[in-house]
Formats: C-alpha cells, structure tokens, sequence
C-alpha cells in the first residue's frame, strides 16, 4: 500500500468514528474543509496545521512569513484577511481564537519594530547604542 493510500485510509478510518459519534458530522466536516479550500486555497494548510495543533503559522510575524516568501508585510496582511474571512464562515470560533493571537502577535512584532527603530536612529545619529 503506497503512503498515499495509507494515509487516506487513516483519514477515512478518523471520519467513520466522528460520523459515530454525531451523524453527518464527518460530512459536515470534510464539506467546510473544502469550502475553505476552494474559497482561499492559501487558507487550507494553515487551517490544517491548527486543527491539528501547530500554531506556529498564525504566532509567526508578517514580517517573517513576507521574507521567507518573498511578499511584503502588505501582500501578507491582505492574505490573512481574506482567510479569516474564509474561517469566520466556516470555522467561526478557530477564526476568532486566530485573531486574539494574531493580536497577542503584532502587539509583540510592533513593539520590535518600534525599537529596531529606535536603534537604527541612535545608530544612525552617532549616539551610544545601550547594552
């Protein structure tokens, strides 16, 4: 059996015990997935990544996530919008809890911004940097 297969089977096997549990749930489920997927391609992975427990997509600066992908910080907010947009319609509360952290987040990235800032213009006006 290829590791494609494999894998199906074990998605298959997880949906036939949630339909077990709450009749239509799996199909509800696998028809919100697709809806997110098919709204905002982008979203699905990420998406993925949280059901699953990762957060380290929606805790990563726009800044990271721009220059690891070549985009600017604005290409990347836009992208963030348009999928929580996705989530609030089929994943409301996974897209609220997105948001308190995406705060918690650019809270964390502008108080960063503000001292590199605040460096590069000590540095650039010739004054001592502090330890």
């Amino acid at each position: 059996m290829s590791e494609s297969a494999r894998i199906v089977a074990e998605i298959a096997e997880r949906l036939d015990e949630l339909e077990s549990i709450k009749k239509y749930s799996a199909g509800d489920l696998v028809a919100r997935l697709n809806a997110v997927n098919a709204t905002v391609p982008r979203a699905f992975p990420v998406l993925i990544s949280l059901l699953r427990g990762n957060t380290e997509a929606v805790c990563c600066s726009f800044n990271v996530m721009a220059h690891s992908r070549g985009l600017t910080k604005q290409a990347i907010h836009f992208e963030w919008v348009q999928m929580l947009e996705a989530l609030d319609t089929h994943f409301p509360s996974l897209a609220g809890a997105i948001r308190d952290v995406r705060h918690m987040a650019l809270a964390s990235e502008d108080q960063l911004s503000h001292a590199d800032a605040m460096r590069a213009t000590r540095e650039a006006s010739g004054a001592e940097s502090l330890p």
